[in-house]
């Protein structure tokens, strides 16, 4: 088994303490109610340092950035509100000076997207769009540990393509097979198609989390440059238009 973690939020909201992880789960085992999700993150965080505390090769000290989170950007704005809440409310969040100063130090960060501490160790957010959002409220994040000191533990990599080139039509390939090139020919329009097949390669994946159908509501709704998400921003401002097939049947 390859021991990452999987956690089923069950489009749970991330900072309603008395909802919490209703009908959620971690690694297909219920998660008890009454934790919200700043703690199931703190749990994940916790469990992977303890396990990288357990690998001689991995004794080295994490520093920023080499733990990230990956999210949608507004799935990000909702977690850095809870996480405000998370530490500095007492019961139902209230409004206060202190509490939006706190709000904008999270602005930032490595990566433009925030950044929240968990037992004191900075993340920085990835604001990352693109096959990440499930609907009009919920998406995917991702907790990734890229690298500890010098040691990676996420690659990445393309796979070979040059053994393709023998079955297509005026093929070729380029970078030592990163990128294949081919012609599509449908009478007298010819076109020049590229295509590359990039991939991450984990080689530690008991060092990364995943966290399915978390829930985020914002006036206005998700904004997202992905084509296929359904807060696709042309479709939010227009009617929608089907384009033709590219070769219609005669």
């Amino acid at each position: 088994m390859m021991d990452s973690i999987v956690v089923d939020w069950n489009a749970n909201t991330l900072c309603d303490k008395l909802t919490g992880a209703h009908g959620a789960t971690w690694n297909g085992v219920a998660i008890p109610a009454g934790f919200d999700f700043i703690e199931v993150l703190m749990a994940a965080y916790r469990r992977i340092r303890r396990r990288l505390s357990m690998a001689p090769a991995l004794s080295g000290n994490l520093t920023t950035g080499d733990m990230v989170l990956v999210m949608p950007t507004n799935w990000a704005q909702c977690l850095l509100d809870c996480y405000t809440c998370w530490s500095l409310c007492v019961g139902s969040f209230t409004e206060t000076r202190e509490s939006r100063l706190f709000r904008d130090s999270l602005n930032g960060g490595m990566f433009g997207g925030g950044e929240i501490k968990l037992d004191g160790f900075t993340i920085p957010i990835i604001p990352y769009e693109w096959s990440m959002i499930n609907g009009v409220t919920r998406a995917d994040a991702y907790l990734l540990t890229g690298k500890v000191g010098s040691q990676k533990l996420i690659q990445g990599q393309y796979n070979d393509l040059s053994k393709a080139v023998g079955n297509m039509i005026a093929a070729d390939y380029t970078d030592g097979g990163r990128l294949l090139t081919w012609i599509n020919q449908d009478q007298t329009c010819v076109q020049r198609e590229v295509e590359m097949q990039p991939r991450l390669l984990a080689w530690a994946p008991w060092a990364q989390a995943r966290f399915i159908d978390l829930r985020c509501a914002t006036p206005g709704g998700a904004l997202s440059p992905d084509p296929w998400d359904t807060s696709f921003y042309p479709e939010c401002s227009f009617s929608v238009a089907e384009c033709p097939d590219r070769y219609p049947a005669r």
